[in-house]
């Protein structure tokens, strides 16, 4: 009897054991996906590549202009656009057939934290201009994106009658303004819903129905401007890049607001400028707002319901550049004449680089030289001098020294 009652015991010990390990293991769920996605103030973001451009670069050379794009946001890019504005065209020649790139990306989702990515390409070939007929040694290059967007907004508000003043209803619920702050993943966000209910009361029939009243604040948190939703692609595919105007409006026709499914009915959107004070996200932003309202009939209790807010708008990026130096090649970087594919004529140590060639067997950081005026004619010419053989300079005096090509029988002289 006592040999079976120690069995019963250890079995009962294995049981328990077994299920306070099993517990232990479903009390800790994994977190497979994050819903933070939909959260924060980004859209499309723009970022040159590594060394595309390069920092600096040489005569006659040709290099590509990288573009990496991230859509931050959570709604699908499509049919966006992608715009070099401007590459200098009468010093560097557009390879390209277009200064404009398409863009299609997914945004974030619960399967794509990170959202979509792409890099876009240009290719440049410096002209080689003379140093002393480029306008500047530094070129400035731009991109900007032009694309569709959209903001979704969910708040619970609460309805709640009210009886001589005072709110009634066994809900736990207050009517009040909603502060939404972090964004909902797009650029434009919806920042703060004030509610207020306005009761009515029938005279004849003594019933009292409610008034939904609902003032939605809208700001522009990116750092780009919003455009018509309908011609978001304007300053992205013309020719020049004057600033179209019209600037952050958005209109009725793209915003919806609905409350439990119905969709209300809202004044004309009107522009504010806000100091960024209620959601914290960006001071001085550029803000709108509507007031919208629901008819709710009679109402018995409290009870909390979604509002829902939809808004499409075009949306054009802020200008990302780069500066890019054009080198001057170096008075005592210049191959052998037997390495040059050009015969050496002249000297080119005064400017050095100026009209200047690479050539296959120099060295990376070597030069052919090949103008094609000697330093004499090209700065004493005026004056009637020459390089000529040095026994055909009779007056020394009118004889300078080295300023002519060969070798010590040349002289500058007139």
């Amino acid at each position: 009897m006592k040999v079976k009652n120690i069995g019963k015991s250890i079995l009962t010990l294995v049981v328990i054991i077994t299920i306070i390990s099993i517990s232990g293991c479903q009390s800790a769920p994994q977190k497979i996906f994050d819903t933070e996605v939909y959260h924060g103030t980004d859209g499309l973001l723009l970022d040159f590549a590594k060394n595309m451009p390069p920092e600096d670069i040489t005569d006659k050379v040709t290099f590509q202009i990288g573009v990496e794009l991230r859509n931050k946001g959570t709604t699908n890019i499509e049919g966006g656009y992608l715009s070099l504005i401007n590459f200098y065209p009468d010093q560097m020649v557009l390879l390209d057939e277009s200064k404009v790139k398409s863009i299609n990306l997914d945004g974030k989702s619960i399967y794509n934290s990170e959202g979509g990515y792409d890099l876009k390409t240009f290719t440049i070939e410096n002209k080689g201009l003379p140093v002393n007929q480029r306008s500047e040694a530094n070129f400035l290059f731009k991109t900007i994106a032009c694309y569709k967007y959209k903001t979704t907004a969910s708040v619970n508000v609460c309805i709640k009658p009210v009886n001589f003043g005072v709110s009634t209803g066994t809900i736990n619920c207050e009517v009040k303004n909603e502060d939404i702050s972090g964004g909902q993943g797009a650029p434009v966000a919806i920042t703060r819903v004030e509610e207020s209910l306005l009761p009515s009361t029938d005279d004849k029939t003594g019933k009292t129905t409610y008034t939904g009243i609902y003032k939605i604040l809208i700001e522009n948190v990116g750092k780009g401007h919003i455009v018509n939703p309908y011609y978001y692609g304007n300053e992205c595919t013309q020719e020049s890049y004057p600033k179209m105007g019209n600037y952050d409006v958005i209109k009725n026709e793209n915003l919806q607001v609905s409350l439990s499914n119905n969709l209300l009915t809202c004044s004309p959107i009107s522009s504010i400028k806000t100091s960024g004070g209620l959601s914290g996200l960006l001071s001085g932003s550029t803000g709108f707002f509507t007031v919208c309202n629901a008819d709710l009939g009679e109402l018995n209790d409290a009870y909390t319901t979604p509002m829902t807010i939809s808004l499409e708008y075009g949306y054009v990026s802020e200008e990302t550049q780069k500066t890019v130096f054009v080198k001057k090649i170096s008075q005592n970087s210049i191959c052998p004449t037997d390495k040059c594919i050009k015969v050496q004529q002249g000297v080119c140590d005064q400017y050095g680089g100026e009209n200047t060639e690479a050539t296959p067997n120099c060295q990376l950081d070597e030069k052919c030289c090949f103008e094609s005026q000697d330093r004499c004619v090209r700065n004493f010419g005026s004056d009637d001098y020459s390089c000529k053989q040095r026994d055909l300079c009779s007056d020394p005096d009118n004889t300078i020294e080295g300023f002519c090509p060969g070798g010590n029988d040349i002289a500058c002289c007139k």
